[in-house]
């Protein structure tokens, strides 16, 4: 091999040269033992083997195993020193070949290749090197080398630039089952590159796909410099994974650890069932910044920040059994937001639970909550009081549950046009909210800073027929309950409760009690509390 050659193989399969230099050293320093044992010939292939840039460490595995195998099948031929000094070189040539990866070992490396960025700080261990241009040339490859059974392909820590795929929706792309890519924490710094048209950094295709992971790295979609088509306008986000048959739908798919920002139209987008986006930091899209569709699913303990206009923070659109728990979305100054959490009409069992939502900037519904059997529960709520329209609180569907809830400065409005089922408002601590009831059946009860029941005593006196009694209720009464308290000097005959307003309402006597007056003891709620 000429010595040009001899370096282009040197840069191209550093982990392999690691182990041809053990294995020399086997030659040199025990070339006496392997003439003895007749093996030079085995030693001598292997090390022929080693020079090819293809070779695999399960292969270099099994020639290490057959040597020792010849080792200790000669030890009656062999002092025992030699022979001690002989498995020692072997066992060292196996050590080389466990490399770590994510914070583990993984012996042989059968399911696992690294890519190294084109600046990580170590290359020695790498199976492919990228080069700082269509980065997504050398991670595809280490995806498509991994053995049937699936594994996981490893980023360095570094820069990838990430280019488009022609004929394809993608830069990187997943498309088997069982698949782990992960980063090296945030250090792993992906970004598409400018003048792509409809694709995602990330595209996991596939029918019945399972079983996808995707941690541990910072994606930047770059969407000032990308375009998009309006029938592929779903096409471009930092990770999207679906099917291509509705029916074949992926599962188990995970998004976790990463920070995806600068998202042209979605940042997170995940068809399928069993799918989860949680323990990331997700900033701006224009659209929805993350969606599930199908599920069931989750969307739990992420960070968004919002720093300029956004449909949607978080979607449920077509999917059913989805937990929306534990995330916090900050809309900083200078951002928009269409709606913080929505979810769609016809579906069913969204819990929204645990969240915060805090504004600096106009939010127009807090919460669109459209689906039925839903329950809204454990959230902070304080928007952003400058605009123009306070924010909503929608909901559009029975059978939904808004309770144990801290909101402030918000309107809750119910508009069930159907009417399936009740809304119950029940036990939140209320500053500053509103209740309005345009449309279905609803039952609002024991909420701090709402009060929609309230008791007290009034006394009707002697000489006089009527009393106006101060409620203290958020609207008027639709219903007083009276019960007299005393039998008083004269027969009162009938009473009766008129003029009930947002502050009072009157008890009326049909006769004077006379000198005793006569005590009632009331309730009043508004609406069926």
């Amino acid at each position: 091999m000429e010595q040009g050659e001899w370096e282009e193989e040197k840069s191209r399969a550093p982990a392999v040269l690691a182990v041809l230099g053990l294995v020399v050293a086997v030659v040199v320093g025990l070339g006496a033992v392997w003439s003895y044992l007749g093996v030079t010939n085995s030693l001598s292939a292997t090390q022929l083997k080693l020079q090819q840039s293809n070779i695999r460490s399960d292969q270099l595995e099994k020639e290490m195993a057959t040597l020792a195998q010849q080792v200790q099948t000669s030890q009656a031929k062999l002092s025992t020193e030699a022979l001690a000094a002989a498995q020692a070189f072997v066992n060292d040539a196996r050590g080389s070949m466990a490399k770590t990866v994510g914070g583990g070992t993984v012996p042989g490396r059968t399911a696992t290749s690294i890519v190294c960025a084109r600046n990580a700080a170590d290359t020695s261990h790498c199976d492919y090197i990228a080069n700082g241009e269509n980065d997504q040339t050398e991670i595809n490859l280490a995806l498509d080398s991994l053995p049937p059974g699936g594994g996981e392909v490893h980023l360095t820590e570094g820069d990838f630039s990430i280019n488009g795929v022609d004929g394809t929706f993608g830069g990187i792309l997943i498309q088997t089952s069982n698949v782990v890519l992960s980063g090296s924490g945030m250090g792993t710094k992906l970004t598409l590159t400018d003048g792509n048209t409809d694709k995602n950094v990330i595209r996991i295709i596939g029918n019945n796909l399972e079983n996808i992971t995707v941690r541990d790295m910072q994606i930047n979609a770059n969407r000032a410099k990308q375009a998009q088509t309006e029938v592929n306008r779903f096409e471009t986000t930092g990770i999207r994974a679906s099917s291509a048959i509705t029916l074949q739908p992926v599962r188990n798919i995970v998004v976790e650890n990463t920070r995806i920002e600068n998202c042209r139209t979605l940042c997170i987008f995940l068809r399928g069932k069993g799918v989860f986006i949680r323990n990331n930091w997700i900033g701006n899209a224009n659209s929805d910044t993350v969606e599930l569709l199908e599920g069931p699913g989750e969307i739990a303990n992420n960070h968004f920040e919002i720093t300029g206009p956004a449909g949607v923070v978080i979607s449920v659109d077509a999917g059913n059994d989805i937990n929306l728990t534990n995330n916090t979305i900050n809309v900083m100054p200078g951002g928009a937001v269409g709606s913080a959490i929505r979810t769609w009409p016809g579906f069913s069992g969204i819990n929204i639970q645990n969240n915060v939502i805090i504004a600096a900037g106009p939010i127009e519904n807090v919460i669109l909550s459209a689906s039925t059997e839903s329950l809204i529960s454990g959230n902070i709520i304080r928007p952003w009081t400058g605009g123009a329209e306070r924010p909503k609180l929608l909901i559009t569907a029975g059978r939904t549950t808004l309770s144990d809830n801290y909101i402030a400065h918000a309107d809750v409005v119910l508009n069930d046009a159907e009417g399936i089922g009740k809304v119950v408002i029940r036990d939140n601590m209320f500053d500053g909210v509103t209740i309005t009831n345009r449309s279905g059946n609803l039952l609002v009860s024991r909420n701090t800073g709402y009060t929609t029941e309230n008791s007290g005593t009034a006394m009707v006196a002697g000489g006089t027929t009527a009393i106006q009694v101060n409620h203290g209720l958020v609207a008027a009464p639709t219903r007083v309950q009276l019960t007299p308290s005393n039998n008083p000097t004269n027969a009162i005959g009938w009473y009766w409760v008129s003029s009930l307003t947002a502050t009072q309402f009157t008890i009326n006597l049909n006769a004077d009690p006379g000198a005793s007056g006569v005590t009632f003891y009331w309730r009043a709620t508004v609406g069926e509390g």
